[in-house]
C-alpha cells in the first residue's frame, strides 16, 4: 500500500491564492477578519498550512520564515513520495515555501 503524501499542485496553490486575494482585498476594505478552517486531522491541517504560507509569500510579499512562525506550534506533517519503497527525505512544508 502506497502512503505517500505530496503537496498540492501549482495549479490547486493558484487557484486558492486567487479567490483568497479577492476576499482579502474585501476584508481590507470593510474592516473585516478572514477566517480559514480545515478538518483538524494532521494532512489536511498541513496542506492548509501550506496554502495560507503560500498566499502570505506570494500576495503579502512575506519571507518563509514570517509566513510560518505563527505554526511554530502546529504538528505539521513533512511530505513523501508516491512510491512503494522507504521514504528517504523529508519535504518539509517550511522548505516547500522557502524553495527547495
Amino acid at each position: 500500500m502506497k502512503n505517500d503524501f505530496g503537496p498540492l499542485s501549482i495549479g490547486q496553490i493558484g487557484l486558492f491564492i486567487s479567490k483568497l486575494s479577492q476576499v482579502y482585498e474585501d476584508a481590507l476594505k470593510n474592516n473585516l477578519r478572514i477566517l480559514i478552517h480545515s478538518k483538524n486531522d494532521a494532512i489536511h491541517k498541513t496542506n492548509a498550512i501550506l496554502l495560507i504560507g503560500c498566499f502570505e509569500i506570494i500576495w503579502l510579499k512575506r519571507s518563509a520564515q514570517e509566513a510560518f512562525d505563527i505554526f511554530k506550534n502546529e504538528k505539521i506533517l513533512s511530505y513523501r513520495d508516491a512510491s512503494d519503497n522507504e521514504c528517504k527525505y523529508e519535504c518539509k512544508v517550511s522548505k516547500y515555501n522557502e524553495g527547495y
